[in-house]
């Protein structure tokens, strides 16, 4: 019998544990008609997701169980086998793009291939396709025009490719954080400007802020940011793990007065049953689009990557990221080694 690949569980708070396939799934293993099997080659962090997943922050929604859960959701992975129901544009040998976990292989319904990335494109740079495409939502999502003026709150990996895709349509994007990255970072992903965490000579200034944070804090400073007529786009779950806020998050002299518009982000349609007329920014048509734009250099997916670490590496990344150990960059997992 073939060795079964592996993957991550998360228990409980910060107990993270490298499983081997409950299914028995591995190299040889042979896929259902409709579905692709595949070995993993990297795997991408979402440091917001996982982080708060890692630490046992409160669940967005309600849910009966909470763990075990799985981690990570940006995977690159090679065709091993194809059923016989899989169209023919998915081939062995073909590099997909997945919403995967942190897994050494897995077996999937091929309606879950997100993209199939382009000949000769590096795995680590298209595993973060994803967290590009979190900024690419809120980008449509904002209604941003070319000449606006836009703020984002926060400088995180996902500030980073939000200001990345709106600096792309020309929009002059300025950055507030209290932890100011490295000046090559910021002008690769279009920053004109990076100041701290206050409204100052800023109150009023901008048509979009974008919020790539949790805290009330930052709330409070996107409704001072927003001239007129303003939109801010939520890219985050303010409030999230803290209590009520010292202010009324929909103060009139701003909500009101101001004629602001909010606007969630984050979810996009599958194109699930669907054409593209019928939805014309569906997930795998914005993941081939922004896997183009990062092979052709559009998109600095290299200076998103702090490293590229091996796979068995990942409770040790989670532990030094929440002891303080961490740039806005992500990292990548290398499941070369793995069986």
């Amino acid at each position: 019998m073939t060795q079964p690949f592996v993957y991550y569980e998360q228990r409980s708070p910060r107990e993270l544990v490298l499983l081997p396939d409950p299914q028995g799934i591995g190299a040889y293993s042979t896929p259902a008609p409709d579905q692709i099997l595949c070995r993993t080659e990297v795997s991408a962090l979402s440091p917001g997701t996982e982080l708060s997943a890692y630490r046992g922050d409160p669940p967005l929604r309600p849910q009966g169980q909470v763990y075990p859960r799985l981690m990570g959701y940006c995977n690159v992975a090679t065709i091993l086998a194809r059923g016989a129901d899989v169209p023919a544009h998915l081939q062995v040998g073909d590099r997909v793009l997945t919403h995967q976990s942190h897994r050494s292989g897995f077996m999937v319904a091929h309606g879950g291939v997100l993209a199939k990335l382009p000949e000769g494109m590096s795995a680590e740079q298209a595993s973060v396709t994803y967290l590009f495409h979190l900024g690419y939502a809120a980008f449509l999502k904002s209604g941003a025009l070319q000449g606006d003026r836009a703020a984002i709150l926060g400088l995180g990996t996902l500030g980073l490719t939000t200001a990345a895709l709106f600096a792309n349509a020309g929009i002059a994007m300025t950055g507030f954080t209290n932890q100011t990255p490295e000046a090559q970072v910021t002008r690769a992903f279009g920053l004109r400007d990076v100041v701290p965490k206050e409204a100052g000579t800023y109150a009023d200034s901008f048509d979009h802020v974008v919020v790539s944070t949790n805290s009330w804090k930052d709330w409070h400073l996107a409704l001072e940011l927003c001239r007129a007529d303003a939109t801010i786009t939520v890219l985050s779950f303010p409030g999230r793990g803290q209590g009520m806020p010292e202010f009324n998050p929909l103060d009139s002299r701003y909500f009101y007065d101001k004629q602001l518009r909010i606007q969630s982000c984050g979810y996009m349609p599958s194109a699930a049953g669907s054409s593209r007329r019928d939805q014309p920014r569906a997930i795998t048509h914005n993941c081939a689009f922004l896997l183009d734009a990062i092979n052709r250099g559009h998109l600095p997916a290299s200076a998103l990557i702090e490293s590229t670490v091996p796979y068995d590496a990942l409770d040790a990344i989670y532990a030094g990221m929440l002891a303080g150990n961490r740039s806005a960059q992500t990292y990548v997992l290398d499941w070369s080694s793995a069986t």
